[in-house]
């Protein structure tokens, strides 16, 4: 499977929350299986590799004289650099029909004009179309033309409002960032997915001599924020125009091209000389200078008060047990760790800043301490758990795409068989993704979505019947609910507790399951993972969800637990199983 994302953006050195987002998503896919390619339409940045690469392609200086004259921007007004010019039209298409993607990725609307100029040009693509949607753009378009004429305010408003609006309604499928979002694009009718932002886990250090040696005299705490205006101003909203209440040793250690805005002109009316005092400019550090000082200040600040999805600096102070001082806002989609040790919330800016003088003054805090479940619930955070929905998602999205081409069923019926298992051995070449190593008994799940792979040679037109015999793994006796999809929806749920850890889950799958080669995939998606570490069985510890122990095979319909009569309201689409992997 092959996924092409577009953005405005370069992501082969991943310093930006898009940047970052977009590179997890290759990584993640990557390791999946997945082969991934990116196409950019971007601002050349300093440090960048010259590599000329024809997926590449930067603003030129005639285009930004032209940004000039109109008050436009460089990711909004982005497309038009393609679109407008015959020859780099034409050489973006030749990008992706030499690649032929399965998917392509729009991560912000912001390069729809040309996917649709593309699509307009190449009905015979095959490929579907994601929006990534790291916001809802039309809510927060007002926030960065601040400063713009009316009629430029206006213009950018009208069209982020349009580019969004026609993208999430001819678009195959929707990937949000929070839930907020996800419950914002659900009314357009179209699968949807929630894949939040995440983290690696922390790099090795570098500089630590040096970041020791400029800290060693100030309590510090760390505000990490991109070039992006409305970090700029929470920062400014939360922590005041004026400083003065932090004491001569007391700094703010700033990291990232949001201090260009910082120490402009205008960002505070008065006392910009003195606030400028009470900041450490670190500058764009690599990954290596940020763990250093994750680890030296005595915690991270997060004034978020506007914009939407969630924040990626958040997950990265979460997951690095920092003491937090954050807004609600910028809780997004974290709002489960609010209660952590060391997470304190304040919206109003004076019991921030009175947070945030408290953990300057406590020098000598104690590491943080966590309950094992609560260092299991950090452990979420990392990328391929956030992201673990997605691979699932874009499989069922090509696999609609390959049941549309599929040739006239054949003519000549099959004779009915008898039911036939397959279990022990005959159950490992199955097993696509999400799976612990085979055990003859059956091999455990180690993600929420594990995917079996199936093929029926010869199978010839009507349904094939199947039968899971599912076991979960449940030491708590906890309600755990497990649910079947195939690439047409909803097959069947069944709701486990107590001593309940067996059942057998009967599907149905149709020719439209099918491709050409009478391949299908099932998704089996289960609502909890346990580590039997945490019970009495012993120092096992992986997370474990559940096992398939044997299928059963047949022409005629097999008794089972199944799902409601949804499948048949969205019969045709994969709606269903997009719907609920979330």
């Amino acid at each position: 499977m092959k996924l092409l994302t577009l953005t405005t953006y370069r992501i082969d050195l991943p310093r930006h929350g898009g940047q970052i987002r977009v590179n997890a998503l290759h990584r993640v896919l990557r390791a999946q299986g997945w082969t991934t390619r990116h196409m950019a339409v971007h601002v050349p940045a300093e440090g960048d590799p010259v590599d000329g690469a024809d997926h590449l392609f930067p603003l030129d200086a005639a285009y930004h004289r032209h940004l000039e004259r109109i008050e436009g921007r460089t990711d909004i007004d982005a497309a038009d650099f393609l679109v407008r010019d015959a020859g780099r039209f034409e050489a973006a298409c030749a990008v992706i029909d030499g690649y032929d993607p399965d998917v392509i990725w729009l991560e912000h609307p912001w390069l729809w004009p040309f996917v649709k100029a593309y699509r307009a040009a190449h009905p015979g693509s095959r490929a579907r179309i994601v929006y990534g949607s790291a916001n809802v753009e039309t809510q927060l378009v007002e926030a960065v033309t601040r400063g713009l004429s009316k009629g430029a305010r206006e213009r950018i408003r009208e069209r982020v409002r349009a580019m969004e609006d026609e993208l999430a309604g001819a678009c195959d499928g929707i990937v949000a960032c929070s839930p907020g979002d996800l419950l914002h694009f659900q009314s357009y009718g179209k699968p949807s997915v929630l894949a939040a932002n995440g983290v690696w886990p922390k790099a090795q250090r570098s500089d630590t001599e040096l970041w020791a040696r400029r800290t060693a005299r100030f309590g510090t705490a760390l505000f990490v924020a991109s070039g992006h205006p409305p970090n700029a101003t929470g920062f400014v909203t939360m922590l005041g125009n004026s400083l003065a209440y932090l004491a001569p040793d007391e700094r703010i250690v700033v990291v990232g091209s949001v201090m260009r805005l910082l120490e402009a002109p205008g960002y505070w009316r008065e006392h910009r000389g003195f606030n400028l005092s009470r900041i450490l400019d670190a500058g764009v550090l690599d990954e290596g200078g940020l763990a250093t000082l994750l680890d030296l200040a005595g915690g991270v600040i997060l004034p978020i008060t506007e914009g939407g999805g969630t924040n990626l600096k958040t997950a990265e102070a979460l997951y690095n047990r920092r003491p937090i001082v954050a807004t609600s806002a910028a809780m997004r989609g974290f709002e489960r760790f609010a209660d952590f040790p060391g997470v304190t919330v304040r919206d109003e800016p004076q019991a921030f800043q009175a947070a945030l003088k408290a953990l300057l003054a406590e020098r000598d805090r104690p590491a943080l301490t966590y309950m094992p479940e609560q260092e299991r619930e950090l452990e979420t955070l990392l990328w391929p758990a956030t992201l673990c929905a997605v691979a699932p998602f874009l499989d069922a999205l090509a696999a609609q795409a390959r049941t549309r081409s599929l040739p006239a069923p054949k003519t000549s019926a099959q004779p009915a068989a008898a039911m036939e298992t397959w279990s022990q051995h005959r159950l490992r070449p199955l097993l696509a993704r999400g799976w612990h190593e085979f055990e003859p008994g059956g091999a455990w799940s180690r993600e929420r979505v594990a995917v079996l792979r199936l093929r029926f040679p010869g199978a010839g037109p009507g349904p094939i019947h199947l039968r899971a015999h599912v076991e979960v793994f449940n030491p708590h006796k906890r309600s755990v609910e497990i649910e079947i999809f195939t690439p047409n929806g909803l097959q069947a749920t069944h709701s486990f507790g107590g001593k309940d850890r067996k059942r057998a889950m009967a599907i149905r799958i149709d020719e439209i399951d099918r491709d050409a080669d009478d391949m299908t995939e099932i998704y089996f998606r289960s609502s909890a993972l346990f580590s039997p570490i945490s019970s009495r069985n012993g120092g096992d510890a992986r997370l474990l969800g559940f096992r398939i122990t044997a299928i059963d095979v047949a022409r005629e319909e097999l008794p089972g637990t199944r799902a409601s009569a949804m499948r048949g309201l969205w019969a045709g689409t994969i709606g269903p199983l997009l719907d609920r992997l979330r």
